[in-house]
């Protein structure tokens, strides 16, 4: 009817061009959300989505990729090793401390705090968390890659769940 109001909604990610055909019709923008989330088990975690990592890197430029990933995440570290593109071991890590911000000497890759959760969880690619936190390293392009192959940066939400 005349007059009657119509809201609409789109939840299809930050950068999706529906958005941008969608022009006024949409007139309040809402930020996507990071969820606060954390992994007390992170080795665990990483085992149980192996599969899913697997997946992704077989539609990558990464498909059937052997090599490993050190992890620094200051105090702590993972070394990954991937076969053939599957995520074959997952082994807790101690970076030595000569392996800092200065220099990478044995690492692949530098997460400070909880940055990498960042990434884990799709909310942020390295690019972004090597722009917003300056010892967010990574030390090489292939790391960089690989690293975005594993965990894309995807739109989320858990609208539905209870």
């Amino acid at each position: 009817k005349s007059g009657e109001r119509h809201d609409v909604a789109m939840i299809l990610g930050s950068s999706h061009p529906a958005y941008g055909a969608a022009g006024q019709l949409l007139p309040r923008e809402v930020k996507p959300y990071a969820w606060y989330l954390r992994v007390p088990d992170l080795p665990a975690f990483l085992s149980r989505i192996a599969p899913v990592i697997g997946a992704r890197l077989a539609r990558s430029g990464y498909a059937g990729f052997s090599g490993s990933l050190r992890l620094n995440f200051i105090g702590s570290g993972l070394h990954l090793s991937l076969d053939h593109g599957r995520l074959a071991a997952i082994e807790p890590w101690m970076p030595p401390q000569h392996d800092n911000r200065l220099a990478a000497r044995e690492r692949d890759a530098m997460f400070p705090g909880l940055t990498f959760l960042q990434l884990l969880f799709g909310f942020r690619p390295v690019e972004d968390l090597e722009h917003a936190f300056p010892d967010c390293l990574m030390s090489s392009a292939r790391a960089r890659l690989l690293l975005n192959a594993m965990f894309p940066a995807e739109p989320s939400s858990l609208i539905g769940i209870a």
